[in-house]
């Protein structure tokens, strides 16, 4: 794979993550600030692609770097986010896992070729992240800022679910060169990649059925001291009915 369509290919994903997180965040600022942020995050990781381009890069380097393009993305998701908690970095984590798909795409059909792939090769990751990311806003999106209101301590280890499987997956296509080369390697990583999708889905889900059952419970509480409120309130009337102070109001009515 030739290095500026690497390089192309990257970009192309840090601009998708930019936008899940700006779909599935809760943002703070107005759109200027915003943009600023998001403006600021793409370049400096820009800056960090073209670093590792550099002729006579030491790739002892590349961890480093790879570190620090993780953690302006982590940055970016709490500066984005109205929440500086770990409801932001899940949602930046799901980010870096949410390209995965048409990432590993593009580099298994760049795999197929001797020779240096076509440019137009670049719209199958665009293509891929969009639909995703279409398919995601409309089933998830609604249902996931619901849930990001109600803070939780669950948030707290659920980020560890998306980091997991971006760790696996990475250090399997990233670091092995002949990962591509065999269709049992594309078996194993696709069933990974939608075992990620599955859990995410399901962990939403999870969360939501857990503060249903919590606001189900609350609201029977609540009924539960009304109804014995109106039972004591009943009680109450029931006593001054058969006191003399009862007759002696209808009396006077009646005289009026």
């Amino acid at each position: 794979m030739s290095e500026i369509m690497m390089f192309l290919e990257y970009r192309i994903s840090m601009v998708f993550m930019l936008i899940y997180m700006l779909t599935f965040l809760s943002l703070k600022y107005s759109r200027r600030k915003t943009a600023l942020i998001v403006t600021g995050s793409f370049l400096l990781t820009n800056i960090i692609e073209n670093i590792t381009m550099l002729e006579n890069f030491p790739a002892e380097l590349n961890m480093f770097l790879l570190v620090l393009e993780i953690i302006i993305v982590q940055l970016t998701a709490v500066c984005l986010s109205s929440y500086r908690d770990m409801r932001s970095v899940f949602t930046g984590i799901t980010s870096a896992t949410y390209v995965l798909p048409g990432n590993i795409l593009y580099m298994g059909a760049v795999a197929l070729y001797k020779t240096d792939p076509p440019f137009w090769l670049l719209a199958l990751p665009a293509g891929v992240h969009l639909l995703i990311l279409l398919v995601s806003a409309h089933l998830l999106r609604d249902k996931y800022l619901e849930e990001m209101e109600k803070s939780s301590r669950l948030w707290n280890e659920l980020w560890i679910v998306p980091a997991f499987f971006y760790a696996i997956t990475y250090m399997l296509t990233m670091w092995s060169d002949s990962f591509f080369k065999k269709w049992q390697n594309w078996v194993a990583i696709f069933l990974i990649l939608i075992l990620m999708d599955i859990i995410f889905i399901f962990t939403i889900r999870m969360i939501s059925s857990l503060h249903d059952e919590e606001e189900i419970e609350n609201g029977r509480e609540l009924l539960e001291i009304y109804a014995s409120g109106l039972e004591g309130q009943t009680e109450e009337l029931k006593k001054w009915k058969n006191s003399s102070g009862f007759f002696a109001m209808i009396t006077s009515i009646g005289i009026r």
